[in-house]
């Protein structure tokens, strides 16, 4: 098999998949060896895997703050607090990021406070009894049919 990218049909595959590595010069010789006799090109992610036993950028915490926004049913997330360290800032960022694409999207998510503001509001609407609350959706042709954890 050719490793040209008509071949492997590269065109419908994410260029991120196939990204440059920063690796030693010797090890990236022996994946291009490896790549080679193989037939196919290794992912970044498995050269990095490799490399260094672990990667990033594998949708996994994607995926954990999709699970915990979509589960609408559980209590607020608090994120009022300062953040513990960088990972955990970026972290919240992307969570962020993520609920006001799905809000904008009209998919309903858990609440989430990043502010104490938001904090206060939300238990002051509670007590009023104006706090609008996160309707889990029934079976709709929008929505299909969920499980909902």
């Amino acid at each position: 098999m050719n490793l040209e990218s008509e071949e492997l049909n590269m065109g419908k595959i994410p260029e991120w998949i196939y990204a440059p590595t920063n690796f030693s010069p010797e090890l990236e010789k022996m994946f291009a060896a490896v790549e080679k006799a193989l037939g196919f090109k290794l992912f970044i992610w498995q050269k990095t895997f490799i490399a260094n036993t672990t990667y990033r950028r594998s949708g996994r915490t994607t995926a954990e703050i999709l699970r915990a926004l979509l589960n609408v049913s559980k209590p607020p997330l608090d994120y009022t607090k300062p953040a513990a360290d960088h990972m955990e800032r970026i972290y919240r960022e992307e969570t962020r990021e993520i609920k006001a694409k799905l809000d904008a999207a009209g998919i309903p998510t858990r609440t989430v406070f990043f502010t104490g503001q938001e904090k206060q509001k939300y238990y002051r609407e509670a007590e009023t009894g104006q706090q609008k609350k996160n309707i889990i959706p029934e079976f709709t042709p929008e929505y299909g049919k969920r499980i909902w954890l």
